[in-house]
């Protein structure tokens, strides 16, 4: 993935969706002297929200899509994606960008809807209560041509510091990756408080442990830093522990099978 050259256009943007990621990034372009000039989504309640905080107008009908934009974001759950791009394509000009933000649809799904499509796909979890950095966060670019990619470049530099461009098949590897390192591992945060509160045992005392576990990921290797009785062989510990989680089918279960990938792994 190589780093482009930074340009510097007069970009008009329209959103389409209102959810966690596009709250996020539309918001953050309006903050930054994007003029969003619109906000559509099939909840209206949410597109005014988000409307009011971009300074934008809201509607929940695309017939009533503003035509005016030089680009249009596409910003809804990914199996939509190519399904409200197919209906935008049909109440826009060929000339305008359309561009979506997902990790998992690839440029060839979306490319004959417009002579300009791209993808603009940050890669990070968003929620709507949490304050995002928008500026440490990695921006993943895609395009079916040259003037496309200077366009989705310029939106992107204004939010953040590190900008690359992504092929479709890199940014499906990456998606992989992410579930596995942010969805999957959250799983395995929720099910381990969920056994702690059921024995009345604050979950929160994990935080120093997951705070560690992250910093040591970050500044290092994973396969270097990791630890614990399975690493060791402790067979004493392992089936001390899967006694505990008798009534606790599903914890059991990824203990038994992380177990096992562990000692394959580091015995």
């Amino acid at each position: 993935m190589a780093k482009k050259e930074k340009t510097q256009n007069p970009i008009t943007v329209v959103g389409i969706g209102s959810g966690n990621v596009a709250s996020h990034l539309y918001r953050g372009l309006a903050i930054a002297g994007v003029n969003v000039l619109q906000i559509y989504s099939r909840n209206i309640h949410t597109a005014k929200i988000l409307a009011l905080q971009c300074m934008s107008t809201a509607v929940d009908q695309l017939s009533e899509i503003n035509t005016d934009a030089s680009v249009y974001l596409v910003s809804v759950p990914d199996d939509v994606v190519v399904p409200v791009i197919a209906q935008l394509s049909e109440l826009i000009d060929d000339d305008k960008i359309i561009a979506h933000t997902t990790g998992s649809v690839s440029l060839d799904q979306i490319d004959t809807y417009s002579q300009h499509t791209g993808v603009y796909y940050p890669l990070q979890t968003f929620s709507k209560s949490r304050r995002m950095d928008l500026h440490t966060i990695p921006f993943l670019i895609e395009a079916s041509d040259r003037y496309t990619s200077e366009i989705l470049f310029a939106l992107a530099d204004k939010l953040s510091k590190t900008v690359l461009t992504c092929n479709s098949t890199e940014r499906k590897h990456l998606h992989v990756a992410a579930v596995a390192s942010c969805n999957f591992v959250n799983h395995l945060l929720s099910t381990a408080y969920h056994y702690l509160d059921t024995h009345q045992i604050d979950p929160h005392l994990l935080d120093p442990l997951m705070r560690e576990t992250l910093a040591k990921f970050i500044t290092g290797y994973p396969r270097d830093t990791q630890t614990g009785p399975a690493k060791r062989g402790d067979e004493k510990t392992i089936n001390q522990h899967l006694n505990l989680l008798t009534d606790f089918a599903e914890m059991k279960a990824i203990y038994h099978l992380f177990t096992r990938q562990l000692k394959t792994k580091y015995q």
